[in-house]
């Protein structure tokens, strides 16, 4: 049979490399922030987040589409189920900040948005 505090001990380990574990794991989630300007084939699939200047918002069946720009640079972005309003502030023009998931869409980049906010 094991000792009480043998298994005390090992219960400790345990849990201490879980934690060590789930904060590793927490931070691989982060989004990479990255510019316009330096998106790239290799940032594909990857979770970002950029800033930049909306152009040509549009908004069709709850889904709003729109490029943002940022130092001559563009690149595509699509808000799926946008909530009424996201919709309303969405304007040319405006500066925000968007996270999402770097994508391929019809030969372009695009960035399925999950978080929109604008910057003062």
């Amino acid at each position: 049979m094991i000792a009480e505090s043998t298994l005390m001990k090992v219960c400790l380990v345990v849990a201490i490399a879980g934690a060590i574990g789930l904060f590793a794991f927490s931070y691989s989630l982060q989004p990479y922030r990255l510019s316009i300007s330096t998106l790239t084939d290799n940032d594909l699939g990857k979770r970002i987040t950029v800033n930049g200047t909306v152009r040509d918002p549009v908004v069709r069946n709850g889904t709003a589409f729109f490029e943002l720009q940022d130092n001559g640079r563009k690149v595509n972005a699509v808000l799926f189920k946008a909530a009424p309003l996201q919709t309303v502030f969405l304007q040319a023009g405006m500066l925000v900040q968007v996270t999402g998931r770097l994508t391929m869409y019809r030969g372009s980049a695009e960035i399925a948005v999950e978080e929109i906010r604008p910057i003062k």
